[in-house]
């Protein structure tokens, strides 16, 4: 078995990570009382979180992971 990472990031704006946060399955499937919640913590976060607070931008970090099993007798290298 071979792992490999990649790491990345992804820069919005806070309106974009609002909106993010608004396409995962946990909010999609939440009733419109829970929905309110997040979307309450999400502008909260990004109005006091010293590292949030006042930014234009904001940059997420990604880690992408990947595994490879090679079939038997296939060479085991990513090349």
């Amino acid at each position: 078995m071979e792992m490999a990472e990649f790491p990345y990031h992804v820069t919005v704006t806070p309106d974009e990570l609002a909106g993010l946060v608004r396409t995962r399955s946990h909010y999609l499937v939440a009733e419109a009382p829970q929905r309110q919640i997040i979307d309450d913590g999400v502008r909260d976060l990004l109005a006091t979180h010293p590292d949030l607070a006042g930014r234009e931008r904001i940059e997420l970090p990604y880690r992408t992971f990947v595994f490879r099993a090679p079939r038997a007798g296939a060479p085991a290298s990513w090349g």
